[in-house]
């Protein structure tokens, strides 16, 4: 889609502003949020501006492969602390489990403010920076495709700011063999998410290998497709999910909403995930992530590999995954 001229023209006078004094700098501010809201409108992604939900408030929201993404934009002289990026990412974490914020700094950030996003098993916003602006602005990419290379690049490697540069780097490094490449393991909730990350960590993986959440049992095939679209190379998926009593009736829904069933390796567990706890009725949806922590630690992991099926089927996905088989 070619870039509107005056969209172009506007970021140019966007950037002689200098904002020096606190006029100014609202000035910039608001007509950067403007200028975000005509580009999204441009590439046909629904955007909502500014809204408030039980009091608080967020800067816009946009859709872009049947998923909606929150939005926080700043444009400040100095690159943001820590601080504002907890506060945006604690709207995300208070929002639909499987939610993703997109935060958009023109200044970029400090090293603690990366850090802030990193720390903990859950991954829930993206970094655009100016060099994205730059290269959104001066036609040379699309708000859309650098997204869908951030998301993939989050699901895959756990980086939430991907750089031009990195970005650049990335694609000279491809794997020849992209096939045997992993985007993600994707589950239901929150509390799936983090019992599976935690048994990912007691694996001998010689790669890193990310675990989302969906919000969902059918939105596990979404978020799958939408890992799996627009990317630059191939990748495989495993989808992990409760049978909920049906295993094929399970198995068949879910991949009936696939697009690339081909490349996604689909584990549904005989019951619910609850069933890898020995004697356990726990729901891991209530337990916080130290609880939960505390529980995967106490498994014994080679004698749930014998008498569970399921988790027989998704350690070994795993570790092939991982580039260990």
């Amino acid at each position: 889609m070619a870039m509107n001229r005056t969209l172009a023209e506007r970021y140019k006078a966007l950037l002689a502003l200098k904002g020096a004094s606190a006029q100014e700098r609202r000035k910039a501010g608001l007509e950067f949020e403007e200028l975000l809201n005509a580009l999204l409108e441009h590439e046909g992604l629904n955007p909502r501006t500014r809204y408030r939900p039980k009091g608080e408030e967020i800067d816009g929201s946009f859709v872009l492969e049947s998923r909606v993404f929150l939005l926080e934009a700043k444009w400040h002289t100095k690159p943001l602390p820590a601080s504002a990026i907890y506060a945006f990412r604690g709207k995300v974490e208070g929002k639909l489990s499987g939610t993703l914020g997109v935060f958009i700094s023109g200044s970029g950030y400090s090293s603690h403010a990366v850090d802030a996003l990193i720390l903990g098993k859950t991954l829930n916003v993206i970094l655009f920076d100016r060099q994205d602006l730059d290269a959104i602005f001066s036609r040379r990419s699309t708000f859309a495709s650098i997204m869908n290379e951030k998301v993939r690049t989050a699901a895959e490697d756990g980086d939430v700011y991907l750089t031009r540069a990195a970005l650049a780097e990335r694609r000279k490094q491809q794997t020849p063999d992209p096939e045997k490449r992993l985007a993600a393991v994707v589950t239901e909730g929150r509390g799936d998410t983090s019992f599976l990350a935690e048994i990912l960590e007691r694996l001998p993986l010689r790669s890193r290998v990310p675990v989302v959440g969906a919000g969902g049992k059918m939105a596990t095939a979404r978020l799958a497709n939408f890992l799996l679209s627009n990317g630059y190379g191939p990748a495989r998926v495993i989808v992990v999910v409760d049978a909920d009593g049906d295993v094929a009736g399970s198995r068949q829904s879910i991949t009936e909403l696939l697009e690339s069933p081909e490349r996604v390796d689909l584990v549904v567990v005989e019951d619910e995930l609850e069933s890898w706890i020995p004697k356990g009725s726990v729901r891991l949806e209530r337990l916080s992530p130290p609880q939960i922590d505390r529980l995967v630690n106490g498994l014994d992991l080679a004698l749930l590999k014998t008498r569970s099926e399921s988790y027989r089927q998704f350690e070994k996905l795993v570790l092939a995954a991982a580039g260990n088989a």
